[in-house]
């Protein structure tokens, strides 16, 4: 975690016009994160007290999510099936 008197440069450094490439440099942090600390406002939020209160990522669709139903009926019906027999056998 990144101290308090690292954000206060960070907003004296702004304040002062200064780039943010040359202000990552100075603080020795990545441009992303110097965005980030911006963009999510966490330059006014006090950090130092409290912990860290994380919120569950959303469910991302995967490709083999619309196949689901069709394997496992497959696998119901057929429950010694391998997809690396199957696979020697098609060679």
């Amino acid at each position: 975690m990144y101290s308090r008197e690292r954000r206060v440069l960070l907003r004296h450094y702004l304040e002062q016009g200064l780039s943010k490439s040359a202000i990552a440099r100075m603080l020795g942090i990545g441009r992303r994160t110097l965005y980030h600390w911006i963009n999510t406002e966490q330059l006014d939020r006090d950090l130092d007290n409290g912990p860290v209160q994380y919120k569950p990522r959303p469910a991302v669709e995967r490709k083999i999510d619309r196949y689901r139903g069709i394997i496992e009926t497959r696998l119901a019906e057929y429950p010694r099936l391998s997809a690396t027999r199957a696979a020697r056998q098609t060679r």
